[in-house]
């Protein structure tokens, strides 16, 4: 990697994923970008690392901070992001949940809340029983109960 930069220290004139990429660069670190320049050998820490994939995502919602580390060369996280993107363009089948499966939901919910409630039943219960031993009114009939 040479240490001086395109003329007054943009990033290289590349277009497609590339350019973008080493513009995005240059803006974080402000310091000029080649092709073959190094993310952390720039001067990218985990802060600038944290913006990247920030602005990353707002164009490779699947990008990662993994990306990042294991893609760190300007030509391979460019690389990396265009195959993000075919992959997202392929996508996977999306098949629909079988409406049992909301149905045993249901029941299991159910049941879920039915011992909730049985919980709070008892122990306001037990508050009221406690009370009324502490007012003296213990052994006597609780209007409600």
């Amino acid at each position: 990697m040479s240490g001086e930069g395109p003329p007054g220290g943009r990033a290289p004139s590349t277009g497609g994923t590339v350019g973008w990429l080493a513009q995005l660069w240059h803006d974080l670190l402000a310091v000029p970008v080649e092709l073959d320049s190094d993310f952390f050998a720039l001067g990218g820490a985990s802060l600038a690392t944290a913006r990247l994939i920030g602005a990353l995502r707002e164009r490779y919602p699947e990008a990662s901070v993994a990306d990042v580390y294991q893609n760190s060369g300007l030509c391979a996280l460019a690389a990396r992001l265009v195959e993000l993107s075919e992959a997202r363009a392929v996508g996977r089948p999306m098949h629909p949940t079988p409406g049992r499966t909301g149905l045993v939901q249901l029941l299991v919910l159910a049941v879920l809340f039915t011992l909730s409630g049985l919980r709070l039943m008892t122990a306001l219960a037990a508050v009221v029983n406690l009370v009324a031993l502490l007012v003296g009114t213990a052994g006597r009939a609780v209007p409600g109960w």
